[in-house]
């Protein structure tokens, strides 16, 4: 490979309570016009206490309720499609990405950023969104439907670890395509140093909740973790502290974007640490084809 196929700085993010609040809760609020406690409480937890995973359950409960509703409740891939379509944001997302892109331009143009998408709620919902166009790929769980468009399987499903498969691919630079093309693509051994997207160009922003292995990951690998919180939500407050009292995240913020935020600030020191790293292994590698020569 040479020099430049490795200049790209990747930001990751999770999408529920990191870019937008649970936008599975606001769904079956909507659809079902339930509150989301009780979908969680009375139609999920039953599973879950029966041996149910956390992700199957939620897709089953969902296609479940949809083949019994009526026709207007009926779950189908263009209801999908209208919600993700108004789907709200957390403050300064929608100008997140386009101000990210003009911070790394004023800090070296010749270094590439892309972003990425890694969440265990619904693709469906999330590929019509306003912010989808931003993202080089987009994982999350999908459902397969009937010739009438209505859900009756899942598809695939996200859950923790495959989280972490994900980030291998885009370090090893398999899209999401290949991958289904050739779901054994990601055991493919690529030297650290050869693969387009280290892990120490990466940044990883998330809530925490099915995040823990990966933060591990990019942390370990000399990456930057980003923890976010809700701070109008008490009970996300006091789920993620233990993310920065258990050392797992770089830094804790609340998820407020815009660029007078702190969290905004951590996103361009983080930006600004890789590209003069990045700038380091360039003189390195020239370095060395120097004195090789």
């Amino acid at each position: 490979m040479g020099e430049n196929n490795r200049d790209t700085i990747a930001i990751i993010f999770d999408f529920d309570d990191t870019l937008t609040p649970c936008s599975t809760s606001q769904f079956v609020e909507q659809h079902f016009q339930i509150p989301h406690q009780e979908f969680w409480k009375d139609w999920v937890a039953p599973l879950r206490t029966q041996g149910w995973d956390m992700h199957s359950s939620c897709l089953y409960t969902l296609i479940k309720n949809s083949l019994e509703a009526n026709e207007s409740r009926k779950i189908k891939k263009e209801t999908f499609t209208h919600f993700g379509k108004a789907l709200q944001f957390y403050p300064g997302v929608q100008e997140l990405f386009d101000n990210l892109r003009k911070t790394l331009a004023e800090i070296n143009p010749t270094i590439k950023i892309e972003f990425y998408l890694i969440g265990c709620g619904l693709r469906e919902i999330i590929r019509h969104t306003s912010i989808a166009p931003h993202f080089t790929d987009i994982w999350a769980c999908e459902f397969a439907y009937r010739n009438n468009g209505e859900i009756f399987f899942p598809k695939n499903i996200v859950s923790f670890t495959d989280k972490t498969r994900h980030l291998f691919q885009i370090s090893k630079g398999i899209t999401r395509d290949d991958s289904h093309a050739n779901p054994f693509s990601v055991n493919k051994r690529i030297p650290r140093h050869k693969r387009p997207v280290p892990f120490d160009q990466m940044i990883y922003v998330a809530d925490g909740f099915t995040d823990i292995p990966c933060f591990a990951l990019v942390k370990e690998r000399g990456g930057i973790a980003i923890g976010v919180f809700d701070n109008e939500n008490p009970d996300k407050i006091a789920a993620t502290k233990h993310l920065s009292d258990d050392e797992r995240v770089t830094t804790l913020q609340v998820t407020d974007y815009r660029p007078t935020s702190e969290l905004y600030r951590y996103l361009t020191l983080g930006i600004e640490a890789i590209a003069s790293k990045i700038t380091l292994k360039r003189h390195s590698y020239h370095d060395e084809r120097y004195h090789s020569h």
